[in-house]
């Protein structure tokens, strides 16, 4: 096993005890309170700019930047405490166990896709011709995984991966 192998697997096992530890419903409303977050801070950000009369010399880019990110971060606030009462009614109605269950299989899940994540940006890069990629256990699987993906990415992004 090279340093490879030692990362992917730190990824997934890190990503399942999380997983578990927060639980099926915190893991899918986390990453929902993410994306919607996301989409508030794009979508209504640069109209919080109107209201910084105080940052009078501030650029528009800048403030809308400013709107922006406060869009987003107190999007993630309210999120966080919305999925915090969820998680404490789920708790409550004696899911735990369930949903700790069901929180690992989604870490597990989300593991194998930040490892196929970086295993794609790597693909840019002289990476996969290293020896301790080339040497790896792991790499093996996850190049076929990326090679089953890359038709299904973006023409700009398939032509630069080296796999």
């Amino acid at each position: 096993m090279t340093i490879f192998d030692y990362i992917v697997i730190a990824i997934v096992v890190l990503s399942v005890v999380l997983g578990m530890f927060r639980g099926m419903v915190k893991e899918v409303l986390s990453l929902a309170n993410w994306v919607l977050a996301f989409w508030i801070a794009n979508r209504y950000g640069a109209d919080l700019a109107v209201y910084m009369d105080w940052a009078e010399s501030l650029s528009p880019p800048m403030k809308a930047l400013i709107g922006c990110a406060a869009a987003f971060f107190a999007s993630m606030i309210v999120g966080a405490i919305l999925i915090s009462l969820l998680g404490k009614i789920v708790a409550a109605a004696g899911l735990g166990f369930a949903d700790r269950g069901l929180g690992g299989t989604f870490g597990f899940a989300r593991g194998l896709f930040i490892v196929l994540v970086l295993v794609t940006g790597a693909g840019f890069t002289s990476l996969p011709e290293q020896p301790f990629w080339q040497n790896a256990m792991l790499s093996p699987l996850a190049v076929d995984a990326m090679r089953e993906i890359k038709p299904h990415l973006p023409e700009s992004v398939a032509k630069w991966v080296r796999y």
